[in-house]
């Protein structure tokens, strides 16, 4: 094959690319006729410049050409091959001006076009800028105007600098889109499904069909550069099937963004209701995803903003962690605690006991799920009455007080529960609310508790009877568990 040759490559490549599928680097389609669909020679060693027997892969769709040590100008014939749909050529030393054809396909969203990390690459479809003599002219431009010009360039040259800076640490050549390619995913931005304190989230799809969500910082953003850049660096470290993927992200000032899978049934908060019985086990699945993080990832991470809509569900209602903004890793492996600076979290899910102090642990973050299980069981936002409202902690000891617990459950159920279900579950929850942070559970005890419950068959099913004897002593039951006297939980 002329590209092996042409290239003085060592990969075994012999036979029918087609039929044979030892062909590192080659993908074909599965028709009738197969024909190569993909060639991926990223970081190869590739050397010279871009050969014209690539042209002859009429069927191509896939090209992947980065990180290598190609040189010279793009060729024009890549705009004109009918079936490419994803082109990288980052990381080379390309030089000249872009084909416009190219741009154009990449502008119309018929491509997506990678040129990063090509320092003698002109973005535009020319280089006559770079060489043109400006005449001399009289300076007649007024001192208002060039002083807003320094201070636009100074505000650009500020945030790109910062931006720049915090990815610096952990650039990954793999997950990086420029600012064009965002908009090509997006389709220029083109459907919001989600809002939040970074900013909007968009929909988006890759060349490869897959689709993702863009998560998009906005200049009004509550969160900065320090939160997103604090999210990829964690994030790239997390692999876990109860926590969010990242798929790339884009670190240019004019899109800083977030790009993760997509999850199409959006997040738990959304689906609170009284089908607890499905509920009970996604709270379940956030636990794995809790539990990896608490202790089996390395570092360990404290996520410090635990709540419901930020546990994502896919298309089969498996939950899945995800915003790591506001997230820190202990510094050491028997680290129990991290220095803070500033408060975080959302109101009604944050610990009153961690609130004011410069520590948050672990133990803090158990509060937060404490609060998340208490919304499983009554179906009730964390905050009743809005923001300046009751505490859904508060709400739920209140009538515990009273042994009003059958106005704790979920009132969509119409009593059909277990009652022995709900008094697991809520004794577990008051249990991840104990004021004193020590003596709350560990989320591997949690869910060392809860699936014994499933095993007991403690689920949301069966009738319950107000005037039965076991339920009017529930109250009693949950406010010794609070207390740590009746659950296996406090024998640690």
């Amino acid at each position: 094959m002329d590209i092996k040759k042409t290239y003085n490559m060592t990969r075994k490549w012999r036979g029918d690319p087609c039929v044979n599928s030892s062909w590192d680097g080659v993908s074909c389609s599965t028709s009738k006729v197969p024909r190569i669909v993909s060639l991926n020679l990223s970081s190869s060693g590739l050397t010279g410049v871009i050969i014209t027997s690539i042209f002859n892969l009429t069927a191509l769709e896939n090209l992947d050409l980065s990180y290598n040590y190609l040189i010279g100008p793009i060729p024009e014939f890549l705009a004109r091959m009918p079936s490419l749909k994803f082109l990288n050529l980052a990381g080379n030393n390309l030089s000249g001006s872009v084909p416009k054809s190219l741009l154009n396909k990449s502008i119309s969203g018929a491509l997506v076009l990678r040129l990063d990390n090509n320092t003698n690459l002109c973005p535009l479809d020319s280089c006559e800028r770079k060489t043109k003599k400006w005449p001399i002219i009289p300076i007649v431009t007024s001192v208002s105007i060039f002083m807003l010009l320094v201070i636009a360039l100074t505000t650009w040259a500020v945030l790109k600098r910062k931006a720049m800076k915090t990815m610096d640490a952990f650039k990954s050549k793999n997950l990086q889109f420029s600012h064009t390619e965002i908009a090509v995913i997006t389709e220029n931005f083109r459907v919001i499904i989600g809002e939040g304190g970074f900013g909007k989230v968009y929909l988006g799809s890759l060349a490869d069909g897959r689709k993702v969500a863009v998560k998009l910082l906005s200049l009004e953003s509550r969160q900065g550069s320090r939160e997103f850049a604090q999210e990829v660096k964690l994030l790239m470290r997390v692999h876990h099937g109860n926590v969010v993927s990242l798929v790339g992200y884009c670190s240019d000032p004019k899109s800083m963004a977030l790009v993760y899978e997509y999850m199409p049934n959006g997040n738990l908060k959304h689906h609170l209701s009284g089908s607890l019985f499905i509920t009970f086990f996604t709270a379940i699945a956030n636990d794995a995803g809790l539990e990896y993080l608490h202790n089996n990832c390395v570092p360990q991470i404290v996520h410090r903003d635990l709540k419901t809509s930020n546990i994502l569900l896919d298309e089969n209602k498996h939950a899945k962690l995800a915003d790591f903004g506001l997230s820190k890793a202990l510094k050491y492996e028997d680290a129990t605690h991290i220095t803070v600076t500033n408060g975080a979290g959302t109101p009604g899910y944050i610990d009153p006991v961690g609130k004011e102090a410069p520590k948050f642990s672990k133990r803090n973050d158990m509060f937060s799920f404490g609060v998340i299980l208490l919304e499983l069981v009554s179906g009730k936002p964390a905050l009743i009455g809005g923001l300046h409202g009751i505490s859904l902690h508060e709400w739920v000891l209140e009538r515990c007080n009273n042994g009003d617990i059958q106005n704790i459950v979920d009132e969509r159920l119409h009593g059909n529960y277990s009652i022995d279900g709900a008094q697991n579950i809520l004794k577990i929850a008051m249990l991840c609310l104990n004021s004193q942070p020590n003596e709350r559970p560990g989320i591997s005890e949690v869910l060392a508790e809860l699936k014994q419950c499933l095993m007991n068959n403690c689920t949301w099913s069966g009738t319950t009877n107000a005037s039965d004897p076991k339920y009017n002593s529930l109250g009693s039951s949950l406010l010794k568990s609070f207390e740590g006297e009746t659950s296996p939980l406090s024998a640690r």
